[in-house]
């Protein structure tokens, strides 16, 4: 118990020196808050039970949504970002350690939330703080698994699925990233569950084509264009690609278009299928598949699997403004001004889904090769506050640690880095290329015993003087160039 302690006490410490509060929850709660959007896998974990006056209530398996409850009720008038730290017990059943006789239901988590930042620095900074928990317990070998859900959310765009089979989705990746999975199970599932139910207004067309590849269903439809138009001309009879009537170029002369308008039976046919394959939710689920597997097959170190994620993003149309986003972020982390995260402890992974419904953005998963489990994780969860009952989203982010996977594999001494209480800093840049520089100041300060925030935006030199009084700060470090910074003392 000393060691866990200490180790308790240590990575409070570190927490602190970035900024980050304590905050104290009950370890009881209503069920209802952790099924809002937590998803079915935490649904099938908790331990809930009603209280003496017919409440669900259940011991708290997890702390973010708590935490952006606490937030929504007590917190709104508070400055953002805020930083809050976290540590303490969580309840999760497990089917599979009750059959084995084992007890693993209860375990700490320890963590940290950001909330109110939707930058990119944000994301670096938990990122970076994550990776300085496994330097500062002297953990090695371990992998940063990134994924993101922006990028899965924009390839699935190109599907046009509805929300309840994009969800579906979403939910089956760690099925589909199994090297064994079968899609065409999963095709068996989504018919089950109600999700590939032709859309009405298109339904006998659509069931027409549903198994006809794309030429065999301009035939049909050019058929059925023919028969609802009373046309007899052979213009509205169906082609063949090697139909001698039938130009390379698809034009057919203007006297036979009869009363179609000025676009020809071909076109027609074209805008035609478009419109019955985009309303047809078996073929676009079908397409939703292959494009997520295709997708999911994307991992390794991180140079390589961007270049490659943008050539896939690009071939199918998806809209790379998150793509841009994860570059930026994997730019801040593997850049020479990192010096915590570098490329061999970090991988993407689009196959990372995390198994909470609330994850939005950025998620990333701490694995280590001697644990069967995940040490943490976390991810960003823009979309929480609204669900919990907000009229706008708020952008938040965070992460958590096992704290009793933590001390199997650490190897630190139970001794105190020597802080400075007097000096506390925040470091701000007067540009958004600057950010990287941001970060190593940061955790250089945190080296050498001083507490040290990153400011998340470029603002003004009086704003970010009055956020450092706000929050206690003495100092003001503004960064404006890849080395050079001015002080500024807050009296």
């Amino acid at each position: 118990m000393v060691i866990k302690r200490s180790l308790d006490q240590k990575l409070s410490d570190l927490f602190w020196s970035f900024g980050y509060r304590i905050i104290t929850l009950p370890v009881l709660g209503p069920t209802e808050l952790f099924l809002r959007k937590s998803g079915g896998e935490m649904a099938a974990q908790i331990y809930d039970f009603a209280d003496a006056s017919g409440n669900q209530i259940c011991l708290r398996p997890e702390f973010t949504a708590p935490i952006m409850r606490y937030y929504l009720d007590h917190a709104q008038k508070e400055t953002l970002p805020v930083r809050w730290q976290y540590g303490g017990p969580v309840f999760r059943y497990n089917l599979e350690d009750a059959v084995s006789g084992e007890d693993r239901g209860q375990f700490t988590q320890i963590g940290a939330e950001l909330i109110g930042s939707g930058t990119v620095l944000a994301d670096a900074e938990l990122l970076t703080i994550a990776a300085r928990v496994l330097h500062e317990l002297d953990i090695c070998d371990y992998k940063i698994r990134v994924g993101d859900l922006g990028i899965v959310n924009s390839v699935l765009d190109v599907a046009n699925l509805s929300e309840r089979a994009r969800a579906f989705l979403v939910s089956q990746i760690p099925f589909l990233s199994d090297e064994n999975s079968d899609p065409a199970k999963l095709e068996e599932r989504a018919n089950q569950l109600n999700l590939i139910e032709t859309v009405s207004g298109a339904s006998g067309l659509s069931l027409a084509i549903s198994d006809l590849d794309d030429e065999q269903a301009r035939q049909v439809l050019s058929g059925f264009l023919g028969w609802t138009s009373g046309e007899s001309s052979e213009a509205l009879e169906p082609y063949n690609l090697d139909d001698s009537r039938l130009p390379e170029n698809r034009d057919i002369p203007a006297e036979h278009w009869g009363n179609l308008g000025r676009r020809n039976p071909s076109d027609i046919v074209d805008r035609l299928l478009r419109k019955v394959r985009g309303n047809d939710q078996i073929i676009n689920l079908k397409h939703g598949i292959e494009l997520i597997s295709e997708l999911i097959s994307l991992r390794g170190l991180a140079p390589d699997t961007i270049k490659k994620t943008e050539a896939f993003m690009v071939r199918v149309g998806a809209d790379l403004k998150p793509f841009h986003r994860l570059t930026e972020l994997m730019e801040l982390l593997t850049s020479d001004n990192s010096k915590i995260i570098v490329n061999g402890d970090l991988e993407l992974d689009f196959g990372l889904a995390r198994g909470l419904a609330y994850y939005n953005g950025i998620i990333f998963e701490v694995n280590h090769p001697s644990v069967p489990y995940p040490l943490g994780g976390g991810g960003r969860y823009d979309d929480l506050a609204r669900a919990l009952g907000s009229e706008e989203n708020l952008p938040a982010l965070g992460f958590a640690y096992n704290l009793e996977s933590l001390m199997r594999l650490s190897k630190f001494d139970a001794g105190v880095k020597d802080n400075d209480p007097e000096r506390r800093v925040l470091v701000a840049a007067t540009d958004r290329k600057y950010f990287g520089a941001v970060i190593e100041k940061v955790d250089e300060l945190y080296q050498t015993g001083v507490a040290a925030e990153a400011y998340l935006e470029v603002k003004s030199l009086n704003e970010v003087i009055t956020y450092a009084k706000e929050r206690q700060n003495r100092e003001v470090i503004l960064i404006s160039s890849g080395n050079e910074s001015r002080v500024y003392q807050i009296n």
